[in-house]
């Protein structure tokens, strides 16, 4: 333990900045999940998969050890979604832990997360979460970083207690999802983002739900954080993982919606290096396995209850294939994401899991927000094996060159008309631009290439090619209408 670090767990068991009395990490009864704890929903759940065809047999069963007790070296600390049925939800506050049922809450961590405990012991704390108006209150500055604070430090707490007296030196993965997440980051940037030590011990971070990384044009961090980068290598450990997926031709929200980190409060206590500047920053998520263009979305994940049918008797997870395609589609600066397509032959027999979203509430900023983790999760466990050394990705590990030149260009608007504006974030010397058949039907060299005029071309699907001043090649698809 470092000198500094009991006086620091002392001032956290006093009071918040609001005089909210700091949760007792050493008390069980605050943790959902945590291997000392005698009884928990994860300690033998059945985490092998059932591959379900279209036909509801089940073609073969993938086993899934449940290491959630096992010290393995490496741990999971996961922190959990924002709990919408709480009665204070709708409220501009914190919620108690006695509105929030942790048998609930231990069964939303398992669904979504639950196949990482095949790497190590699983820690995750309740907490008092901030009710979910908290995050769309951009502009209140101080009202909002109160909110959060409050349940950051809660947060905070829980891995400081782990640290110190549980983590037994092990390397961790730090997993959440939607305000879990932006809980995550808080603490990636106030207890990892500075030492050394801990960084070298963080597997990654995955952070489910968080729209997108930001950070200046052409540079993978010095935005949320000033050290811990966005992951750019399928092997790459050390660094942050996001996504968000909607359905495919969905509108996304403008510049994301409910980013803590617009908001000065939030850098003024340590929370966020740097606030974020819609016009001068760039913005990131995960393509590194889905990639560009649509592809089969491989073993989309769907816990099943214990009474199903579904599955063999016993096995409490489906991978569905066949079902979806996914590609990463950018649309501008800050409006891009995992985008699902449901694909599904006439006969199949499966429910589409996804399309029970898009009568819900808020359908059109959320999108398949609470299913991020059933699309993700296979995608989030390659990744993970090839950051611990077991990889098993072959043409889908792309290195960090062919990851940055994926997202240095946005051509917009997209769908265009008349004209296409490129932003990127190293001067162009080369645009080209390729018809569905392959052939050059724009080629410009020189200055003032920021804009080009497409109005004289047949409405289709183009290929945008830029080649940069640096010499890296980027590409984007274009429609044009």
């Amino acid at each position: 333990m470092s000198a500094a670090r009991p006086v620091l767990l002392l001032l956290l068991l006093m009071v918040t900045r609001n005089g909210h009395a700091q949760l007792d990490y050493s008390d069980l009864d605050n943790w959902l999940f945590h291997p000392d704890k005698t009884f928990s929903l994860i300690r033998n759940y059945n985490l092998d998969i059932a591959v379900v065809n279209a036909q509801l047999a089940t073609d073969s069963v993938i086993a899934v050890p449940n290491n959630s007790y096992a010290d393995t070296g490496i741990d999971i600390f996961w922190v959990h979604p924002t709990y919408t049925a709480a009665p204070s939800n709708l409220e501009v506050t914190n919620v108690e832990l006695s509105e929030l049922p942790p048998t609930i809450l231990g069964s939303i961590a398992i669904a979504q997360a639950g196949l990482l405990a095949q790497y190590g012991r699983f820690f995750a704390p309740r907490y008092r979460q901030a009710s979910a108006p908290a995050f769309f209150l951009q502009g209140q500055d101080s009202l909002q970083a109160d909110i959060l604070e409050n349940a950051y430090l809660d947060v905070k707490a829980a891995f400081l207690d782990y640290l110190d007296n549980h983590s037994n030196g092990n390397r961790f993965i730090l997993a959440g999802h939607s305000q879990g997440s932006h809980m995550l980051s808080f603490l990636l940037r106030d207890v990892i983002d500075q030492d050394v030590d801990l960084r070298e011990r963080m597997v990654a971070a995955a952070l489910g739900g968080m729209a997108f990384y930001f950070a200046p044009p052409g540079e993978f961090s010095g935005g949320f954080y000033e050290n811990i980068p966005f992951c750019t290598a399928v092997d790459q450990d050390q660094c942050v993982m996001m996504w968000r997926s909607y359905k495919a031709d969905q509108d996304l929200p403008a510049n994301g919606f409910a980013v803590p980190a617009t908001n000065i409060e939030m850098v003024n206590r340590g929370y966020v290096y740097r606030q974020l500047d819609f016009a001068s920053d760039y913005s990131y998520a995960d393509s590194l396995v889905f990639g560009l263009e649509p592809a089969p979305l491989v073993n989309y994940i769907l816990p099943v209850g214990f009474s199903s049918d579904l599955t063999p008797a016993g096995v409490r997870f489906a991978a569905l294939n066949g079902m979806y395609e996914a590609a990463f589609e950018r649309r501008g600066p800050f409006e891009h994401g995992l985008m699902v397509r449901y694909v599904a032959e006439a006969g199949d027999l499966r429910e589409n899991d996804l399309g029970t979203l898009e009568d819900a509430p808020l359908w059109e900023l959320s999108g398949y927000h609470t299913k991020d983790y059933n699309v993700y999760n296979w995608a989030l466990i390659q990744q993970v094996n090839c950051k611990i050394g077991d990889c098993n990705l072959l043409t889908t590990s792309v290195a960090a060159p062919e990851v940055q030149n994926r997202q240095l260009i946005i051509g917009y608007p997209n769908p265009t008309t008349e004209q296409l504006k490129i932003s990127s974030a190293v001067p162009l010397k080369e645009v080209v631009l390729y018809n569905s058949l392959g052939a050059i039907v724009l080629r410009r060299q020189g200055e003032a290439l920021e804009v080009v005029d497409v109005a004289g071309l047949s409405a289709g699907v183009y290929l945008l090619q830029c080649t940069l001043e640096d010499g890296r090649s980027a590409m984007q698809r274009i429609m044009v209408e």
